[in-house]
């Protein structure tokens, strides 16, 4: 079942691209209150718009969600660098 705030997203469909790899590795990230699971893949990641430069990112490593509660979900409506109108979160780890 999807989340309310993931019903209107673009998703991603691991069937539609040749250079998905899945992993075996889950994640469970605690934060704001809540908390978001998944696994993590990798795949070729493309920065920037259909018709205009990008940057490819090769074997790049995500987070796929599966599972995140209701006090996650609301702790990143309210937060200003995060709408809900977008279709991914990114995290830059130090």
């Amino acid at each position: 079942m999807l989340r309310p705030a993931c019903k209107t997203k673009n998703k991603f469909v691991p069937e539609k691209s040749s250079t998905f790899k899945p992993m075996s590795t889950e994640f469970k990230i605690r934060c704001y209150g809540g908390v978001v699971a998944g696994v993590y893949a990798n795949d070729r990641i493309h920065i920037g718009g259909k018709d205009e430069q990008h940057l490819t990112v090769p074997n790049a490593m995500f987070g796929l969600a599966r599972d995140l509660t209701d006090a996650f979900e609301k702790a990143f409506a309210r937060k200003k660098t995060f709408k809900l109108e977008d279709d991914a979160i990114i995290t830059l780890e130090k």
